[in-house]
């Protein structure tokens, strides 16, 4: 699938991947954190996020005009934010949190169907 499709530019430069730089740390992070049994929950829940705030960051780093003229990157964005906060709220022990939180995950991946599949809104 090409990124044009999606409404990202359609090639990537070397700018762009050191801009994405952040975002292979951020993996990084989460993947070591996560194998760390004893950590403490705001981490775990900070190195999950990460690495979605960091691909919402890049997304705008490309300006505000950007944007507002394209809304499948309007969704995209809404998609990383939902599932950001999904992932939080299911790491709480609480179930009607858990219960939020799992509703905050399928979001994102029906808008991301939605994005993905053409259909327009």
């Amino acid at each position: 699938m090409s990124l044009c499709k999606v409404g990202l530019p359609v090639s990537l430069d070397n700018n762009d991947f050191g801009r994405l730089l952040p975002f292979f740390v951020a993996v990084c992070i989460h993947t070591i954190v996560g194998s760390i049994t004893s950590a403490p929950l705001w981490v775990k829940g900070l190195s999950k996020i990460l690495p979605l705030i960091c691909l919402c960051v890049f997304i705008l780093n490309h300006g505000k005009d950007f944007i507002s003229q394209r809304r499948r990157v309007q969704r995209l964005l809404l998609a990383l934010l939902f599932s950001a906060a999904g992932d939080v709220l299911l790491l709480m022990n609480n179930t009607k949190i858990f219960i939020v939180g799992k509703r905050n995950r399928v979001s994102p991946r029906f808008l991301q169907s939605l994005l993905y599949s053409g259909f327009r809104l």
